[in-house]
C-alpha cells in the first residue's frame, strides 16, 4: 500500500503489476495482482480489471 501511495504522489498515475512486482521484488506478477486484489476488497483501492494503470485510491486508502 505504501509503494501505491508513493508512486502516486511522485508521478500522478498508478503503477503497474509489473513495477509493483519489482519494487516489491517478488517474482511473479501474480503475486502483485492477487495483492491489489486484496485491498481492493478491503476498500483502500479501486481499479478496471484488464485495463492497465487503473489503480485509483479510494478515500479510505488516501488516510491508510
Amino acid at each position: 500500500m505504501q509503494y501505491v501511495q508513493r508512486h502516486f504522489r511522485q508521478h500522478t498515475y498508478s503503477p503497474t503489476y509489473r513495477e509493483i512486482m519489482v519494487a516489491m521484488r517478488w517474482k511473479s506478477p501474480n503475486a502483485s495482482f492477487y495483492t491489489v486484489a486484496a485491498l481492493a476488497e478491503k476498500g483502500l483501492i479501486d481499479f478496471t480489471p484488464g485495463k492497465r494503470r487503473s489503480l485509483v485510491l479510494t478515500k479510505s486508502g488516501r488516510k491508510y
